[in-house]
């Protein structure tokens, strides 16, 4: 955080996956910078909750390989209804599955979107199932109207793999 206000950064998220466990110790890190910190999580949302069973275990198994019909969507709260929302969404999660794993379906997020702004970071090439979805984004007026949809990109692979 200290680093993020000495290059005049006015606001700073950090999320961690699939969890809000860190966010005490990243608010007072904030206050003491002076920043404001946004709430939030790293979430992973499947097609369908038959897809998501098959493939909750992936990164143990072949971590640089990715299922498909899942996207990866960082959260963020603007607001109480935000934080609110946010925490449902990891309860809902947490709920149907194993201790320590979160299965929520992109229908999940579509139920519930109050108060948030997300951001789709593809974890495979745009294909047909991510258009669909964003799609289905663009449908929920309040989130557009709030400009809260954003679509992301992250490098996959090896962190010590050559840039291609």
């Amino acid at each position: 955080m200290a680093a993020a206000a000495r290059l005049g950064a006015i606001a700073v998220s950090i999320t961690d996956r699939h969890t809000v466990s860190g966010i005490v110790r990243a608010h007072l890190a904030a206050r003491e910078a002076g920043i404001h910190l946004v709430p939030g999580a790293r979430i992973e949302f499947w097609r369908d909750h038959a897809v998501g069973d098959r493939h909750l275990n992936w990164e143990s198994t072949r971590p640089l390989n990715p299922p498909g019909q899942r996207l990866e969507i960082a959260v963020h709260a603007i607001d109480l209804d935000g934080w609110k929302t946010l925490c449902r969404l990891l309860t809902i999660g947490k709920r149907r599955t194993a201790k320590g794993r979160c299965l929520l379906t992109v229908h999940d997020l579509l139920e519930h979107h109050q108060g948030i702004m997300i951001t789709v970071l593809p974890v495979t090439p745009i294909d047909g199932f991510l258009v669909e979805v964003l799609e289905g984004f663009a449908a929920l007026t309040d989130l557009v109207r709030q400009d809260a949809v954003s679509l992301g990109i992250q490098r996959l692979g090896d962190p010590d793999e050559e840039i291609r």
